[in-house]
């Protein structure tokens, strides 16, 4: 029996005997079987936490490389080679970002950088850099009040009037004790350096059965979609979701369906594409890409 025969089967037992299935549509996906993504940077890098450009050629990962007489842990620049194998971006993987603790290359190809309270003495701070011949700081750009540990997840961009934009930047503030948060920040046309935090996660955080614990957040470009990483309740695997804004809010989502894996198979460091049609993850010790089987596009 097809899959279409079967579902239209379930469906109309569901309706002989009055039963109504609670099992939303994807919003992202369904995705299909994975394919491992190398990193390929030297057996000592340990490298992980891919994130990925507009352009699907270049990106950011955290690892241990050397730089002359100088180790580093921290981002690294890195390109796409050949499919789902990535290399030292020699144009731009230099110093500069040494002493982060993290680092998230978005889709304008600027890079999002954050130091932990937790791994230093100073208080956790986001720092934002632009490529030029080299990744230079841009003074002030992220102003926030920050009293713990946090993660940038990613930011995007949207055109608002002649030649002013609009951004918004998503947050992941890693508490003491769990559940962590996840905030949602904007930055108007005119603001200068001052994200102002919104309250378009609120009902995702407000979520009491099960409590959400988020570990990372991403948007899509067109800020229609969050996919989030998050344990739920007493769980402690992560799994992947992802929900559509409604009147300006993100609600709980729906959880990810990657074939070839189960759901309670502890995916981290997501990482999508502009429109949430390709994705990748982490699982266990290996980084893997995957791509919506039907156009996610076709939904929205």
């Amino acid at each position: 029996m097809s899959r279409l025969v079967l579902l239209l089967a379930l469906g109309g037992c569901d309706l002989a005997f009055g039963l109504v299935r609670d099992t939303p549509p994807p919003v992202c996906g369904p995705f299909g079987p994975p394919s491992e993504v190398t990193i390929e940077l030297g057996p000592t890098a340990k490298a992980h936490d891919l994130s990925v450009d507009a352009s699907g050629m270049r990106g950011m990962v955290q690892a241990t490389l050397k730089s002359g007489a100088l180790t580093w842990t921290g981002p690294h620049a890195v390109v796409q080679s050949a499919p789902n194998m990535w290399v030292t971006d020699p144009a731009r993987d230099k110093p500069v970002l040494n002493g982060l603790d993290g680092g998230h290359i978005v889709y304008d190809g600027t890079v999002f950088g954050w130091i932990d309270r937790i791994n230093t003495v100073r208080t956790p701070e986001l720092h934002q850099y632009a490529f030029t011949t080299a990744w230079s700081p841009i003074s002030g750009s992220v102003t926030m009040d920050l009293s713990v540990s946090t993660h940038v997840g990613n930011a995007i961009e949207l055109p608002v009037a002649a030649g002013a934009v609009q951004k918004f930047l998503v947050e992941i503030s890693i508490e003491e004790l769990p559940p962590n948060n996840l905030a949602i920040y904007e930055l108007p046309p005119g603001a200068g350096t001052d994200w102002q935090r919104t309250g378009q996660a609120a009902p995702l955080l407000e979520a009491t059965s099960p409590v959400i614990d988020p570990q990372m957040g991403l948007l899509t470009s067109d800020h229609e979609i969050l996919v989030y990483a998050a344990k739920l309740g007493t769980e402690t695997v992560t799994r992947l979701f992802a929900t559509r804004r409604a009147r300006n809010l993100f609600q709980p989502g729906v959880e990810l369906i990657i074939e070839g894996f189960a759901a309670d198979s502890d995916f981290t460091e997501p990482w999508i594409n502009a429109d949430c049609t390709q994705l990748y993850f982490r699982q266990g010790d290996t980084t893997w890409m995957t791509t919506a089987v039907d156009d996610a596009a076709s939904r929205r």
